[in-house]
C-alpha cells in the first residue's frame, strides 16, 4: 500500500517527521518514519505488516503524520 504525503516548510530546511499507523483501539502497530526530512511531497510503501512482521488483519487503521507543528490523521481500510 502506498502512502502519499506532503511535508510543509521551506526548501533547504529540515523538519522532524514521524509517521505511525494505529489500530482502532489507538495502539501503535508500526512506525514508518521517525527522523528528519526535507519539506515537499513524498511517498512510502506499507507492506501491511505489524512491526513484528506479522500481517495486519483486514480492518480500519489510522495513519498519523506529524511534521514540525503540523499533524494529519487519515483513515485507512485494509482488505486482504
Amino acid at each position: 500500500m502506498e502512502v502519499n504525503y506532503n511535508i510543509p516548510g521551506d526548501y533547504g530546511t529540515s523538519t522532524p517527521v514521524s509517521m505511525r499507523i494505529y489500530d482502532v483501539r489507538g495502539r501503535e502497530i508500526v512506525s514508518l518514519v521517525d527522523g528528519v526530512r526535507s519539506p515537499g511531497p513524498g511517498k512510502l510503501a506499507w507492506d501491511g505488516t505489524f512491526s513484528n512482521g506479522r500481517p495486519a488483519p483486514s480492518g480500519i487503521y489510522f495513519i498519523d503524520l506529524a511534521a514540525g507543528k503540523s499533524r494529519v490523521v487519515k483513515k485507512l481500510v485494509m482488505t486482504r
